[in-house]
């Protein structure tokens, strides 16, 4: 999982984080658990982190930021096969 996003500044938006390409949610396992969603550098605000799309998705709320600004979002989850997964994307906060 290694996405891009874009967003305006004053956005609050929904973003799904995808494993479902990932070996072992294709070889049958599931997401379970807690995930974890981090944003560097700091300014962005980060909500809490759900499980959705049948367990193979992560969805968080994501606000604020900096303008002209690209933010490494990163986000850990385990498995029902007890492995744990990492996925990766770039955020950028744009001005219209």
């Amino acid at each position: 999982m290694a996405e891009k996003f874009t967003k305006l500044v004053g956005e609050s938006r929904l973003y799904d984080l995808d494993f479902t390409d990932q070996k072992e949610i294709a070889a049958g396992e599931t997401l379970t658990g807690t995930p974890t969603v981090t944003a560097t550098p700091s300014g962005l605000t980060v909500g809490v982190p759900v499980l959705g799309g049948a367990n193979k998705k992560v969805q968080v709320q994501i606000s604020g930021g900096t303008a002209n600004t690209a933010y490494l979002v990163l986000c850990t989850v385990g498995t029902n096969g007890g492995n744990t997964l990492q996925g990766c994307g770039t955020l950028y906060v744009a001005t219209c």
